[in-house]
């Protein structure tokens, strides 16, 4: 995943899982981001103007507004292959442990 990508997007408003961003004119619908140093992986899911709504995959706590986004300039997805049969991944393709 690439963060180097500043586009000076940051976060305005948080509830729950949805963000709420300012200086979104640089991002596109359903393009993954990063959110902060923490690194949350979120899409957008509406836009409007300079402004966005995301949906964040991982736990909000502790996210403040000012909070720098960056967009990835590619659509969130997950790969398929031999690789992922008899294993078990999240919703974002993160393997999960079990047993």
């Amino acid at each position: 995943m690439n963060n180097e990508r500043r586009n000076g997007v940051t976060v305005a408003e948080i509830s729950g899982p949805v963000v709420r961003v300012r200086g979104a004119g640089g991002l596109f619908m359903n393009e993954m981001v990063l959110v902060g140093e923490e690194n949350l992986v979120g899409e957008v899911i509406e836009l409007q103007g300079d402004e966005a709504v995301l949906q964040v995959y991982e736990d909000t706590t502790g996210l403040l507004p000012g909070t720098e986004v960056y967009g990835q300039g590619l659509p969130l997805f997950v790969e398929l292959g031999p690789g992922i049969v008899g294993r078990f991944f999240d919703g974002i393709q993160r393997p999960l442990s079990y047993m």
